[in-house]
């Protein structure tokens, strides 16, 4: 993974900021604001990261057996005993089951997968007698989110939306600027992390724990174009300078977690010889990052946090992070913590708002900013990552207190793919490992 620079520092003399970083800016913010939404449970600086291919829980990742109507001892004991955290059903259930699991199942997390009809009814049905049946869980099914109708209808008390960065995503190099962002790279990452800001902004009360991965393009014939290795094995597959490097990734699930999720489940690594211990790696070092900060703030407890999240659409999409810059924090009463990251063509120099409705920053929840209002931001170079913090100091300033790089990794080049086309494929996976580049070392 990519290495942390030495953190820079500015010193406040005499109430003012005296900058000691390379050409940092003072930027103005007017009255545009973003939606500041505090998400339930997003609250544990040890939310919970699940995992599709994992029957058993680990240190760190949990793990997601299927539960069905095949009644099983060791299952139910290890739920009782907090072994596990959380189960995968894909069928619906009987009463016998019901009443088997009903016990074992309260306080922990049911994934449904329900993603076609049955005698119950459409997929928001079945999902209703699933939460009906275990009131004391947390529920959610995949890929349903308070954006679709009959979300609140059906009872759920977890919205599991679908980020997967490929699938069912525009991509503007090929669409000619279907996307709202300049590059793949860019696309890839602001497409699902706008979806989950959209999801969150629809209602931040509920627990967002979405399905992730580095990459998955299934459906999605805009980024196929069939490359040999992957032959006989992805219905989908696309072979790219342009994909999400590993940093990239550890960043964008930093985003998620500042942006207001409760946890991530993980599905299949999503690119040719990348591991599922390499995915785990990732994703731990943008979580427990991100983390870090909510302990160092906030003592781990982020009950009063204000999770600063990007409004879906209008100019705060389509001006600032359009152009591949992103960001997203929390703040208290004082103090503020952001990633900001740019995935545009040249380096981030800050954003300016002149009150007209340009482009617009972040607020605190119940604090306007008025047009005089400043945050000093740090110069961020292409393709860079940087967790940035500010205390609110006189004259109404965000004033920059730390920054410092992370997630330095440039290797995009590879083969992104869905899960495999058949389950014969899986064992021909090993084979392919070799075809991937080698990952580059972290520069600096």
């Amino acid at each position: 993974m990519g290495s942390r620079k030495g953190v820079r520092q500015n010193v406040q003399e005499a109430g003012r900021v005296k900058q000691v970083l390379r050409s940092g800016r003072v930027v103005a913010v007017g009255a545009v604001a973003l939606l500041a939404a505090t998400a339930a449970d997003s609250a544990s600086a040890t939310g919970f990261i699940f995992d599709w291919e994992l029957n058993t829980d680990t240190a760190d990742v949990k793990g997601l057996p299927f539960l069905d109507n095949r009644l099983s001892t060791d299952l139910r004991d290890a739920l009782l005993a907090g072994d596990i955290q959380g189960v995968k059903v894909r069928n619906d259930l009987t009463d016998a089951t019901e009443a088997y699991y009903d016990a074992a199942l309260v306080g922990r997390h049911i994934f449904a997968d329900f993603e076609v009809p049955s005698s119950l009814g459409d997929t928001n049905d079945r999902t209703a007698d699933l939460v009906s049946r275990f009131p004391g869980s947390t529920v959610g099914n995949f890929a349903l989110t308070p954006l679709n109708a009959g979300f609140g209808g059906t009872g759920v008390t977890m919205s599991n939306a679908r980020l997967y960065p490929g699938s069912g995503f525009p991509d503007p190099a090929a669409e000619g600027g279907a996307s709202l962002f300049p590059t793949t790279t860019a696309s890839l990452f602001g497409e699902p992390l706008k979806h989950l800001t959209e999801t969150i902004a629809a209602n931040p009360t509920t627990k967002h724990v979405p399905w992730t991965t580095r990459f998955n393009n299934s459906g999605n014939p805009v980024l196929d174009n069939d490359p040999a290795a992957a032959a006989g094995i992805h219905e989908y597959a696309y072979e790219s300078d342009d994909l999400l490097s590993r940093g990239d990734f550890s960043a964008l699930v930093s985003h998620y977690r500042l942006r207001g999720a409760s946890g991530l489940a993980l599905f299949l690594p999503g690119h040719m010889g990348y591991t599922k211990a390499q995915m785990h790696e990732d994703v731990l070092a943008g979580w427990n990052r991100a983390d870090e900060d909510i302990e160092a703030l906030l003592g781990g407890s982020t009950t009063q946090t204000d999770f600063l999240v990007r409004r879906p659409g209008g100019v705060v999409s389509t001006v600032v992070e359009s152009d591949g810059a992103f960001m997203s924090g929390f703040a208290n009463d004082d103090q503020m913590v952001l990633i900001v990251s740019n995935l545009d063509d040249g380096p981030l120099r800050g954003f300016v708002e002149d009150g007209t409705g340009g482009k617009a920053f972040l607020k605190q929840v119940g604090q306007a900013f008025s047009a005089d209002q400043r945050i000093l931001l740090s110069p961020l170079d292409h393709e860079s990552f940087e967790f940035e913090s500010f205390t609110f100091g006189p004259n109404e300033f965000w004033f920059l207190t730390t920054n410092e790089e992370v997630f330095d990794d440039d290797v995009r080049a590879g083969i992104g793919v869905p899960e495999p086309s058949s389950s014969l494929a899986l064992a021909t996976i090993g084979l392919l490992v070799g075809l991937n580049r080698p990952r580059k070392q972290a520069k600096g």
